[in-house]
């Protein structure tokens, strides 16, 4: 018997902008994870009928609409912050797409580890060079002690 339960008590945000198949790759990749989130909440700015559209055929009950009146990624995670059931929200764009075990790895690790800030490994899709705030270094580092910037980037965290 597995020690993981049906569904991750975890919320997913994401924020788009009206560009419906990188979000469609994001939504079947996040549906394709074990356990799944307990919800999905797409917070859209763009108002596009064809993300309702698509949010409508997305998932089921756990995948919502959250429409988002303003611009910016920043403003856009936030709504999605705030209009979250669960108590553990992870953050990811609509042009990206998880491993199956993302947040099932994610829920662990932020169950064993109260109160951290968690992300993963990104990879750019296509040219690397194309996205200058990539890192490679799949190694785990702690800056519990310490303070410094460029560590943490919005996507996948």
């Amino acid at each position: 018997m597995s020690k993981t339960p049906h569904v991750a008590p975890v919320a997913v945000a994401i924020p788009t902008i009206g560009r419906a198949e990188p979000l469609r790759r994001c939504l079947d990749s996040l549906n394709a994870c074990d356990p799944p989130p307990a919800e999905i909440l797409v917070v859209d700015q763009s108002h596009d009928p064809a993300i309702a559209a698509l949010v409508a055929d997305g998932g089921g009950d756990r995948v919502r609409l959250v429409p988002s009146h303003g611009l910016g990624v920043a403003r856009a995670r936030n709504d999605g912050l705030r209009a979250a059931c669960e108590h553990l929200v992870l953050v990811t764009d609509d042009d990206c797409t998880v491993s199956s075990d993302w947040v099932g790895t994610a829920w662990r690790l932020a169950s064993a580890h109260p109160g951290a800030i968690l992300t993963g490994r990104v990879l750019a899709v296509g040219d690397p060079r194309a996205v200058p705030s990539t890192k490679d270094d799949p190694l785990p580092v702690d800056l519990s002690s310490e303070r410094r910037g460029g560590w943490l980037f919005g996507n996948n965290m």
